[in-house]
This record gives C-alpha cells, sequence and structure tokens, in this order.
C-alpha cells in the first residue's frame, strides 16, 4: 500500500479523477539511446524502493517488550453514528472521543511512564476491524498503522503517542508521534488512506484532555476517562478500576534461585514470587503488576480474573515464560527471571505506581527472601511457597517436600558434635547423618551423593555396590575420613559443624535433591531430626543412631537473654541488666550460681546496681514446655581494676567448686597432712582433674575482651595440687560453647587459636617466685631454641567475681599444643602418640616405642654404622642433644617430667618437650651432668636416658652434644640471663603485693616450712627468693663449667676451647 500521499488526495475526498488522453505513439529510438533510457527508468525503480522501504522502516518500528494485556475496555455508546461523509461505511461511526496532550498523572503506560494518548471509539453498533486503519498528527502521512484486531461496538481503544512504534494486537499501542499541548490536529484514515475523522485539539493544561461530550459536542476537562465513557462516571469508573488498597496485597516471599520444591507443568524448578492477602475479602489482581525493573512497574499484568483469598497466598512463576497466563487457578508464568546476587520485586497498581517492593541481594542457592512474624524481612533456608512464614509452614512444607522425593529415602537424624553420645565402629566419636528407607523395596544408593552443600548435593558419593533395604536405619559418618570407609562402614568427606547453617542434602546419581535438611545449632550430644508420623524437627537429648527416633523431643531452646551493658572494665557505679526474650522468665545469680527457677533472682526489667566487681549470669525459661532453657549468659563487670597485666574472669558454679562431696577445690573434713606433700585424703585430689563446665572471660590491658565463652575446668598438677592456690586447666569444647580460644594470646606466638590452656600458680615455685618456669620459657625464646615449649604470660585472675591473684596463663602440653608447633590443624591431633617420663603414654601408644628402645639397647652405634644408623632414622638427634643441653644448664633436678612425641607421618622421629621446669634455675650446685649422665637413669627418678648415652657412645656425637651444650652456655651469660629475669619481674612486680594481700595469710608451712603466713612475710619473702634467682644466675656458670670439665673428663684446654674460659664469680655473688 502507498502510505505517501498527495494533499488532494486526503483532503478532496469527493474528487474523480478525468480521463486520460490517448497520446501519440512515439517515434522510434536508436538502439543505445533506448539502451540508456532502459537503464535509467531500472534505476528509478530501484531508487524508488529503496525510498518506500526506508520510509516503510522509519513509520513502522518493531515493538518493545510486550505486557501481557490489552489497554482497551468496553464503554457505553449513544447510538449515534458520526458520518464523516466520504469514508467507506465500514468505518461508519470510527471516530476520536478523547486527547491528553499533558499527561503527567492521569495514565501510565506499561512502563509506568507517561506519554501523551488518544482515544478511539466505535460508536456504531457493529464491530469494526482495524487492521492498516492508520493515524497521524500530519495532513501528509500516516504514521501508525493499527494491526488486525476488532473493536466491538462501544469499545474504545487507547494510543499512547510517544514517538514509538507498536502495534501488536493484545499490547499497548504506541504511535510514532506525540501531541503537542499548544494544539494539534488528529486524524484517522482507512486502509485507502481515506480520511475517516480528524480532530483539532486546543491548548491543552497538565492532566487535562479534550474530549467528545455526550451531546457530540467537544470540550476540555480533568475529568479524563481513558476506556470509558466520557462522563463524571466514566472519570469515577477510570479511578476506581486502577485503584488499590494501600498495604491490601504485600510480596511475601521471594526465592530467586530454588533448587527444591515445586515444579511446573514442564518439570522445572522455577524461582518464584508469593504475596499475600492481608485483608479479610478476596482481593482481584486485575489492578496489579508485577515487575523486576523500577523503571518498567507494569513489565507483567496477572491474568484476567485472578484473585487472592482473604488472608491467602498468591505464587507467581518467574522464568521468563512468554506463555500467556490464561488459567486464573494455575501458577503463571512472568515474563522474567530473578536474579539472587542483586535484583528488586516490584508489586505495582495499573498505573504504575508503587506498592510494594523488595530487594534482593546475595541469596543463597534455595534460600528465599521471606518476611517473618514481626514483617521483617530476612533469608531463610526453608522457604515456604503458599504456606505462612513459620515454623508450622516449614514443617507443612517437609512434609510436602518428603512426599515429593521417589526413593522414600531421607534423612531421620543428625548429631554434628559427638563428644560421648555414640561411638564409630573404628572408634572415636564424631559427627554422623542416619538415613532411612521409607519404601516397600530396596534402593541402590550406588552414585547417590550426600553433602553438607546445597549447591554441591553430590561432594561425597556413596560407594557402589551400597543398598538401603526397606525399613532399614544406616549411619554415615561424618569425620571427613573417606579412607575409613569399607563396606559395613561409611565415612564422608566433611564433617559437620555443631553451630549450624548447614544444608544437608541427599541427592540422587544425576545430582537431583530427593531430600534436605537445614542444620540449626545442635548442642553436643543432642541429636535433630524427624519422627515417623509427625510433621517437622525436633531435637533429641537421648540419640538413636541406627534406629527409630524416639518420642521424648523438644522444639528447640530459649533464646538467651542480652547483658543491657557490655562487661569488662568500669569506674564508679554501674548498673546493669538483660534483654527479656519474648515468652520466657529471665532468673539471674551474682555469685556464679547457674541461674535455675529455684536458684537465682527474677528478673523483671529492673537496674542490677553494683559498686563492686560482680559477675552476672542469666538464663531464660520458656513458657512453651516443648522447648528447653537457654544457654547461660555470663559477664563479669571489673571494678576500679587498676591491674598491669591481662585479667582473666573464672565463673564455675560454687557447688562445682567447695561441695564437700565432689568439689573441685573442696579439701574435705579429712585431710592429712601429717606426711607433708602430696596430702592425703583430699577431696580435690579425688575430683578436682574430673573437668566441668565453667566460663572464661579474657581482658586485654586496655579491656578488651578477646574470649567470653564456656569451657571445660579441672585441675592440673601432681604435687603442686595441695597449694592454697591451685593451678587450672581449661578446655574449648563444644559441649560447652566454642571449639577453640579464637584468640592471639600470646605475643610471642603465631597462632591465632588454641586449643586447650592453663592458669599455672607456677607449680612448686607457687609461694617463692612465681616466675621460675616463665623466666626458663623466656629464656628458650631468646636462645631460639627448636625445642617445643609452652609460652608465658602474668595474668590476673578473678573467681565468680572475686579476686584470685596472679597466675601464669600457659599453653597446655598436649596434642593439640604439638600439632599447632608441628604446622598440623586442630583436626589432626590424633595423629601421634605422647610418652612421658620413662615411657607411659599420655596420649597414643608406646609400643612402637619401646621396641625401638629395646633395640637400641641392644646395640652398639660406636662401633655398628647401622645401630647408628637406626637411631639417626628414628630419632630427632639434634632435638634431642638441644633438649638435654638447655636442661644441664639449668640444672632442673626435676627432670621426672620428662615428655616426647613422635607424629603418625612417614618418616618422623621422636622429639622432646620442654616442660615443668621449675627446679630448674633453682639451685647452683646442682650438679645436672652427673645427675643425667648415670646409667641408671636420670634424677631421683632414674629417668631412662638409654638414647643419650648410647649416642654420646660414639666421638662424633659426643663432640655434638658438647658443642651444643657449648653453645648454650656462652649464649646464657650472667648478663644475658639478668637482662631477661629483669623483664620478666617487671611484668609480675606490680601484681604481687594484691597477689600476697590475697594469699600470704593462707601460705601453708606443711607444704614449705620456711614460708611467712603474713601479708607483708609472704611479700618480702616473694622479693628474697627473686634476689635468690638473680644470685643463682650469677653463680651457675662458674659452677656448672667445673661440672662438665668433669663429668665429661675434659681437659682444661678442651674446656677453654668448647666452652670459653671459665666465668670468674661475680663480686656481688653470695656463694
Amino acid at each position: 500500500m502507498n502510505i505517501l500521499l498527495t494533499a488532494e488526495r486526503i483532503t478532496m475526498q469527493s474528487y474523480q479523477p478525468e480521463k486520460r488522453q490517448r497520446r501519440a505513439e512515439p517515434k522510434q529510438m536508436p538502439p543505445a539511446v533506448k539502451y540508456r533510457k532502459k537503464k535509467r527508468r531500472v534505476l528509478n525503480v530501484l531508487v524508488c524502493a529503496v525510498l518506500i522501504a526506508l520510509v516503510a522502516i522509519v513509520v513502522i518500528v518493531s515493538p518493545k517488550k510486550p505486557v501481557q494485556k490489552a489497554y482497551y475496555s468496553a464503554g457505553s455508546q449513544d447510538n449515534l453514528v458520526h458520518s464523516t461523509g466520504g469514508a467507506l461505511s465500514n468505518y461508519e461511526g470510527l471516530v476520536f472521543s478523547e486527547v491528553m496532550a499533558a499527561n503527567r498523572t492521569a495514565m501510565p503506560d506499561e512502563n509506568g511512564n507517561y506519554p501523551d494518548w488518544l482515544e478511539i471509539w466505535n460508536s456504531s453498533d457493529h464491530a469494526i476491524n482495524l487492521k492498516d486503519v492508520g493515524l497521524s498528527n500530519k495532513g501528509t502521512s500516516i504514521k501508525f498503522l493499527f494491526p488486525d484486531m476488532e473493536l466491538a461496538a462501544g469499545e474504545r481503544v487507547i494510543v499512547l503517542c510517544d514517538k514509538k512504534n507498536q502495534a501488536i494486537a493484545g499490547k499497548p499501542m504506541h504511535a510514532k508521534f506525540s501531541i503537542s499541548s499548544n494544539g494539534e490536529e488528529l486524524y484517522i484514515y482507512d486502509p485507502n488512506a481515506y480520511l475517516i475523522d480528524s480532530v483539532k485539539t486546543p491548548i491543552l493544561g497538565v492532566d487535562e484532555s479534550y474530549a467528545r461530550l455526550p451531546d457530540g459536542s467537544w470540550g476540555t476537562t480533568n475529568e479524563y476517562s481513558p476506556g470509558y465513557e466520557n462522563t463524571t462516571s466514566g472519570h469515577q469508573e477510570y479511578r476506581a478500576a486502577t485503584l488499590v488498597t494501600d498495604g491490601a496485597v504485600i510480596i511475601n516471599e521471594v526465592c530467586p534461585d530454588p533448587l527444591t520444591g515445586y515444579t511446573d507443568a514442564s518439570g522445572n524448578v522455577c524461582d518464584w514470587v508469593e504475596l499475600y492477602n492481608t485483608t479479610n475479602q478476596v482481593i482481584s489482581l486485575d489492578n496489579y503488576a508485577l515487575s523486576d525493573n523500577e523503571s518498567k512497574p507494569l513489565q507483567w499484568r496477572f491474568p484476567e480474573g485472578a484473585t487472592i483469598q482473604p488472608h491467602g497466598y498468591y505464587l507467581v512463576y518467574c522464568n521468563g515464560d512468554e506463555t500467556p497466563n490464561t488459567d486464573p487457578n494455575a501458577v503463571p508464568h512472568a515474563n522474567f527471571r530473578l536474579s539472587a546476587e542483586h535484583d528488586n520485586v516490584v508489586l505495582s497498581d495499573s498505573r504504575g505506581r508503587l506498592v510494594d517492593r523488595v530487594t534482593l541481594d546475595n541469596v543463597p542457592k534455595d534460600a528465599s527472601y521471606a518476611r517473618n512474624e514481626n514483617g521483617v524481612f530476612i533469608i531463610t533456608q526453608n522457604p515456604t511457597p503458599g504456606l505462612p512464614n513459620t515454623q508450622e509452614g516449614a514443617s507443612r512444607m517437609d512434609s510436602i517436600l518428603r512426599s515429593l522425593n521417589p526413593t522414600g529415602v531421607y534423612v531421620t537424624e543428625v548429631m554434628a558434635s559427638n563428644d560421648t553420645a555414640v561411638k564409630a565402629p573404628s572408634g572415636g566419636y564424631t559427627d554422623w547423618v542416619e538415613i532411612y528407607n521409607s519404601s516397600n523395596q530396596a534402593v541402590d544408593l550406588s552414585g547417590y551423593g550426600l553433602s553438607d552443600n546445597i549447591g554441591r548435593a553430590r561432594k561425597w558419593q556413596f560407594p557402589q555396590g551400597t543398598t538401603i533395604n526397606p525399613g532399614e536405619y544406616k549411619v554415615i559418618w561424618c569425620d571427613g575420613d573417606t579412607s575409613l570407609s569399607n563396606a559395613g562402614e561409611l565415612h564422608t568427606s566433611f564433617k559437620l559443624r555443631k553451630s549450624g547453617g548447614e544444608v544437608l542434602v541427599l541427592a540422587d546419581p544425576t545430582g537431583k535433591i530427593l531430600d534436605k535438611v537445614v542444620l540449626p545449632e545442635i548442642p553436643t550430644n543432642v541429636s535433630y531430626g524427624r519422627s515417623i508420623g509427625r510433621e517437622g524437627f525436633f531435637y533429641y537429648d537421648m540419640a538413636t543412631a541406627g534406629a527409630q527416633n524416639g518420642n521424648d523431643t523438644f522444639l528447640g531452646y530459649a533464646d538467651a537473654p542480652e547483658l543491657t551493658l557490655q562487661p569488662g572494665k568500669h569506674y564508679g557505679t554501674v548498673t546493669a541488666g538483660f534483654t527479656i526474650p519474648a515468652n520466657t522468665t529471665v532468673y539471674y545469680t551474682i555469685d556464679g550460681s547457674t541461674p535455675t527457677q529455684d536458684k537465682g533472682y527474677l528478673y523483671t526489667g529492673q537496674d542490677i546496681t553494683f559498686t563492686h566487681t560482680t559477675t552476672l549470669r542469666a538464663r531464660a525459661f520458656p513458657a512453651n514446655p516443648l522447648y528447653k532453657a537457654s544457654t547461660v549468659t555470663t559477664g563479669t563487670y571489673l571494678m576500679e581494676t587498676y591491674y598491669t597485666t591481662p585479667i582473666v574472669c573464672i565463673t564455675v558454679d560454687p557447688d562445682e567448686l567447695w561441695n564437700e562431696a565432689n568439689g573441685m577445690l573442696a579439701a574435705g573434713p579429712n585431710i592429712d597432712k601429717s606426711g607433708g606433700i602430696p596430702f592425703k585424703n583430699t577431696i580435690y585430689r579425688k575430683y578436682g582433674k574430673t573437668p566441668r563446665e565453667g566460663y572464661m572471660e579474657y581482658y586485654d590491658v586496655d579491656g578488651t575482651q578477646l574470649i567470653s565463652q564456656g569451657v571445660a575446668i579441672g585441675l592440673i598438677g601432681n604435687y603442686s595440687l595441695d597449694m592454697p592456690q591451685k593451678s587450672m586447666k581449661l578446655r574449648a569444647k563444644s559441649l560447652y560453647g566454642s571449639k577453640t580460644f579464637a584468640a592471639a594470646l600470646f605475643d610471642d606466638r603465631p597462632y591465632m587459636e588454641y586449643k586447650s590452656l592453663v592458669l599455672r600458680n607456677s607449680g612448686n615455685d607457687a609461694m617463692s617466685t612465681r616466675l621460675l618456669d616463665g623466666f626458663q620459657s623466656r629464656l628458650l625464646d631468646a636462645y631460639g631454641t627448636q625445642v617445643i615449649h609452652q609460652a608465658w604470660k602474668p595474668v590476673t585472675v578473678f573467681l565468680n567475681g572475686k579476686y584470685w591473684g596472679h597466675m601464669n596463663l600457659r599453653e597446655r602440653v598436649d596434642r593439640f599444643f604439638i600439632a599447632q608447633f608441628e604446622g598440623l590443624s586442630l583436626d589432626q591431633a590424633d595423629e601421634m602418640d605422647i610418652l612421658e617420663a620413662n615411657g607411659s603414654v599420655n596420649f597414643g601408644s608406646n609400643k612402637a616405642y619401646r621396641a625401638m628402645l629395646k633395640k637400641i639397647k641392644a646395640g652398639s652405634p660406636a662401633t655398628n654404622p647401622d645401630d647408628l644408623q637406626y637411631i639417626l632414622d628414628n630419632v630427632d638427634v639434634d632435638n634431642l642433644f638441644e633438649y638435654m643441653a638447655l636442661e644441664m644448664f639449668v640444672g632442673n633436678s626435676d627432670i621426672g617430667n620428662i615428655r616426647y612425641y613422635r607424629l603418625h607421618q612417614e618418616g618422623s622421629k621422636w622429639k622432646w618437650i620442654w616442660y615443668d621446669a621449675d627446679y630448674g634455675l633453682y639451685s647452683s650446685k646442682f650438679n645436672s651432668p652427673w645427675s643425667y649422665l648415670k646409667v641408671k637413669g636420670m634424677g631421683e627418678q632414674k629417668i631412662d636416658n638409654t638414647i643419650f648415652l648410647k649416642l654420646l657412645e660414639h666421638p662424633d656425637y659426643k663432640r655434638k652434644f658438647l658443642e651444643k651444650l657449648a653453645d648454650v652456655y656462652k649464649t646464657f651469660t650472667t648478663e644475658y640471663m639478668t637482662q631477661v629475669l629483669d623483664g620478666v619481674v617487671a611484668e609480675i612486680q606490680p601484681e604481687m603485693k594484691n597477689h600476697w594481700e590475697r594469699w600470704g595469710e593462707l601460705n601453708d608451712k606443711a607444704v614449705t616450712s620456711e614460708v611467712p603466713t603474713t601479708i607483708d612475710g609472704a611479700y618480702t619473702y616473694w622479693e628474697s627468693r627473686v634476689n635468690r634467682l638473680y644470685n643463682t644466675l650469677k653463680v651457675r656458670p662458674h659452677r656448672l663449667w667445673d661440672f662438665i670439665k668433669d663429668e665429661f673428663k675434659l681437659t682444661k684446654t678442651e674446656m677453654e676451647e668448647l666452652f670459653g674460659p671459665q666465668p670468674d664469680y661475680p663480686d656481688d655473688a653470695v656463694l
């Protein structure tokens, strides 16, 4: 169709063309001229064709992204047909009925924009097909053509005039011209380009329309009514049709990356959005739109007739499916997808005005962003499409998911922290998962996956041939050690976390997820799972690995109260309190007791005021009997504290400390001190080392809290147990809190966490210098030894809010301590043997060591190279020699605490541990070379020294040891050691008066007869013992020079060659 029209054809509809006169025949032309003219005609035709194509492309532009609902609706008619004279009868009654040239807020398009618009009305009594009917704001060209569509009698169609072109039936119409608000003439043309109707608009204001009134006249009005009769009632109908009630329909839940749940008709799991009706009435969704683009709020319209029931839910799949939504009862498909990384979901009314909006940001796989019961959006791993976002909704959804599982195999029980509950067949206590086959047929699990990561559903796979029989419960041990797996005992490649947050999934060989369990925090030795015949998940105090779960269940724990004031250092009067979790009653204590409903003060929100150091503990007790009491909240308020060391606060229920039957610190009524230490008939010796629950806080000198967690606490030591102040071992256990102490506690250690610590009273030095062992550790640090030894830090300790004096914070010498030193993870700490004294087992086994020792005893490394090589293959000789040289220098007369270890690794050798040197540098007169070279064994305890002596039989290794001893000797000069000791004394001296004020009167002469039992006397005695140590540093090098010379049978020349000249006694030395 030619759409370039002459003015005459447009304006002179009744014009009849004149009859054309036959022209005379042209004369014949030469062939060359004919060829040139023919070529020119062809060229002209091609040019015209190109121009026509270009114009067509300019006039008709491809449509933009569509919506799903048309913008026209039925109106009334006045039964008048307004003829336009020469128009064909097929289009009689097709007229302009309303125009708006300055649309600011009257009517949005599908993208929320407000373009100019015009309305065409079929005022006839019959339907009109609009195919190729044209519109324009110019009298010389047509700028818009309608698609093949019918306009029913009385019906109106809106065309948006925004300089775009969209002419698709069922979608909003966009014309490629705008309407001037200063007045414009508009035209309707039939397919033959004859004028059907026109209107000339006057100057129009904002949101003012020019409308054909019921009497046929035109007038301006603010009562615009696009799609409706141009009357006041038509305006009201239009407004009512586009009006929604604020808050009536809300976005309730969004799942942008689901892996489980409902599927659409094609079997696909789709992104989805859930709406919720907050009212008591049915709400039509005809006036709502959904989008993921705020600039296009009307991107997707709901199916015609779609409704939400009162307090009901409406689900929309968001998979970009363009399929029209014709069934209002089916879950419709929106024409956009969601991004879990970042996206917006916008609910708008039909005019593009915002009703609700949700912003998605980093939503995990298979999680939803949902309103909780308080209306606050949270990320949840338990989506509940079409159900309440509550625990009940999650339980119901779990049942639905299990019903969709075709195998009938699902997870029934999980234990994420197994301390003593269930032992694996291969030994040890580890995490585990139990699955159950609820079907009536065996299921081949070959290639099935079990995972703690929903994004890697087959992280661990069942071995080929694994089968689960009908009704069978199968346990899988989650210890990360697949090497232990066999046909009867399955071990995964991963472990579980007590703290929860993981999603445990079971998947078929294709990766399709069959079952999932969102793991909450699961306390140690408590399991979590499902009970047959009951919806939801439960906790079990009594785990039943490999068997049906019992019905003695509970739903969880009350939330713990929170302190309203941060514990730590405070000055003046302090007022503190607790939050009270919903539906709970809170009780608190101030003496370290574990709060119960029978023991403690009821807390109702009152202020708790105090001026002295106090430990507050609180616990919430739920009103719902299906829940258990919360964990205990603990915090110590340190009042008017001016200590120069870090502060450690230990809290233990007083009954655990002082109970006369089994208290950790209880002496008991029948203690017998008559024979000296160790005292007899003491409760603390019998029960004190048994770990019990406690709480630890650590505050740095500046008041920064580094640790606040539950611990296992018990006594440690042997003879030192009878000291008035006793040493305590602290172990981080998941049973009571975190699995480690996650703090960099020692400046001279690279570790960021520790498994176990010791608060040491300085052992046998407890009533003396209180620093001797720590000082020697600092000496070893200064020397740069490769022999493993404990770090040392003096601290001030409070027990249940009471000042407990100075103590020495140390790493505990155990397998975790060794693992860190050797560069292993704490999880690998079991992979070693630790022995002590004459081969007693501290951890692991002594079998290999005893076999080795037997062979070394029978050998002769000095004469047999194979015997020497055997020692070199099994013993870290450099380590042994350095250890022995250090011990020999300080003259540790209590060598019985010797410890040594070997890793379970290829090529690992036995190494020695520096440990418990309270009697090192105790006496300058102790002849350690003689003591350590005795054939019957070292020290009074006759500790086996076979390996050392056998090596010394070989001249080269004797020389090697003496060179190491000489290096230590020449490093530890009196001046060098004095400088190190000065620093150590400076660290603890400011705390000593406070310490002896607490403990001086409790000094026990049954332990050491010479100790004073007054505060001033105890402090003076401490000073004297420190001065005695300084004196030992002055005389030890001189005396040791003689001891070495005599015991190793060296000449003076040999001694001077290796050790240098014998140092003189300083003038101020006391001999």
